[in-house]
């Protein structure tokens, strides 16, 4: 690991005027992806500008259509939070499914959104409730923040402040984590309201998308359907040495097939 800075950053004024003067420095919120990265010298910013003190981004909201989460809450804290637990059940049990206790204790909702990797679990439920990410410049709908491996909407000049997740959902998340990292192979959220059904997938493309055929085999259904049948495209599929792309697309069905139960019995 290079030599770096680290500077605790008391507001988000702060936070940006560190940016700001040093263009190689990066945020972090949990570290439990960017400090491997250091590690393994697949990264070497000058300074870490940590945003743990700053008490603005700890908060757990009840609003009268959404539930606002402060980006610095960790995964723990999103899995036990009596709010979450008894409004949104589904995502409490998500974060419930990250990873192992020490990343659960350390890894925060906004660091993972903004890192945006392939195979991470919220951005799953973010895309598939058709979440907002607050920052302090703008508002970002689900749809426009993920754009690809790693990549989102954000600017240099952006800090997440928080998340906003919809109410008046039904929903499941269904996961089969890799054995030894307990990322998903494939993830599988599916929400149901009135008038939508969307299905986001995980862990099989190099970014988080919606599975429109499914959506509209849900909508032309009342009850459960099957997914054996759907149409898959196998050509954008991230494959790796352990799971082919027919595997992937495999589990998209069967995991899609037992979530649609939990959500339209």
């Amino acid at each position: 690991m290079y030599a770096f800075k680290f500077i605790k950053a008391h507001s988000i004024a702060q936070a940006l005027q560190l940016l700001h003067h040093d263009e190689n420095a990066k945020i972090i919120a949990g570290g439990m992806t960017l400090i491997p990265t250091m590690k393994q010298r697949l990264a070497s910013p000058t300074s870490l500008i940590d945003l743990s003190a700053i008490p603005d981004l700890h908060h757990i909201q009840l609003h009268d259509r959404f539930i606002e989460i402060g980006s610095l809450c960790t995964h723990d804290q999103v899995s036990k939070s009596s709010l979450i637990l008894e409004h949104l059940p589904t995502l409490a049990k998500l974060a419930s499914m990250i990873a192992d206790p020490q990343v659960r204790f350390k890894g925060t909702l906004g660091g993972s959104l903004a890192n945006n990797d392939p195979a991470a679990d919220y951005p799953a439920a973010v895309l598939g409730m058709g979440g907002t990410i607050k920052t302090n410049v703008r508002e970002i709908k689900a749809e426009d923040f993920f754009q690809g491996m790693f990549t989102t909407a954000l600017h240099m000049d952006e800090i997440i402040l928080s998340i906003r997740f919809p109410l008046g959902q039904r929903a499941s998340y269904q996961k089969f984590r890799h054995p030894s990292s307990g990322y998903a192979l494939c993830g599988v959220w599916v929400s149901s309201s009135a008038n939508e059904k969307r299905v986001a997938i995980t862990g099989v493309y190099p970014c988080v998308r919606r599975w429109p055929q499914a959506e509209d085999h849900l909508l032309q259904n009342k009850s459960a359907p099957s997914f054996e049948s759907t149409p898959i495209d196998l050509e954008n599929i991230l494959a790796t040495h352990d799971a082919s792309a027919h595997y992937k697309a495999q589990l998209m069905r069967v995991l899609c097939s037992r979530a649609t139960q939990e959500v339209m019995p």
